[in-house]
């Protein structure tokens, strides 16, 4: 079964997409993982950055996006929607990975800035059953994405900065944790914000969920020393 990531952090700019991409990319080519990018962002970062920018409106004119999908659910019925079609290939442009014989790569389920609008349906939709749009997205995701597990060594979901429905449906789905942070005072506060109310208080995962922090940036004149102590504990 393949291992579930979520990136995730509540503050945005701490190098998620980056952590994202560069993790994809460096397991794919130094560990021969097999590697899907789950891509729930509606900033679309670490799409833009796999795809390029055209690669990512060719993949958005062909339906071929991660918003696409959640519509196309509602759309058809009376037939369940293959998620690989909607999954991009090989996304990574490292010639290295596209040689042959290669086993490891990073394909990606694209995000577009049009999941703002649909996540805003899927809310509204939810909230009005008394359901936690959260929760039933991660069950959507887990329906689809289970059937490719001996596809995958490793699937990563790149959560949008908060705690939308859609970053709490990549930690509910995620077996790890990775919060990249900025090592300064307002970072690290909102980190222990996200570990303590978000894990802890919120969706109740802090226990018994494995959590890493990477640190993307250090300033070492602005951090507060009673914010990392607090961090620690």
């Amino acid at each position: 079964m393949a291992l579930r990531l979520a990136i995730a952090n509540l503050k945005g700019g701490v190098g998620k997409s980056t952590t994202a991409l560069f993790l994809s990319e460096t397991l794919a080519l130094f560990h021969d993982l097999r590697v899907l990018v789950v891509d729930l962002d509606p900033q679309s970062n670490t799409s833009f950055m796999l795809l390029s920018r055209d690669g990512l409106e060719l993949a958005e004119g062909q339906g071929r996006t991660l918003p696409q999908f959640l519509l196309d659910l509602d759309r058809k019925p009376n037939g369940r929607p293959s998620l690989q079609s909607y999954i991009c290939g090989e996304a990574s442009d490292l010639t290295e990975l596209k040689a042959n014989g290669r086993r490891g790569r990073v394909d990606l389920l694209p995000s577009v800035p049009r999941l703002w609008f649909v996540e805003t349906l899927f809310d509204k939709r939810y909230y009005l059953q008394g359901v936690d749009p959260g929760a039933e997205l991660r069950l959507t995701l887990s329906e689809y994405l289970d059937p490719l597990d001996a596809w995958y060594d490793l699937i990563i979901f790149d959560c949008p900065p908060g705690f939308s429905a859609l970053t709490r449906a990549g930690l509910l789905g995620a077996d790890v944790v990775l919060s990249p942070t900025i090592a300064d005072a307002v970072s690290l506060r909102s980190l222990a914000d996200f570990v303590e109310i978000g894990l802890g208080e919120v969706l109740k995962i802090k226990q018994g969920l494995p959590h890493y922090v990477v640190i993307s940036k250090y300033q070492p004149n602005s951090t507060d020393p009673i914010e990392v102590d607090r961090l620690k504990k």
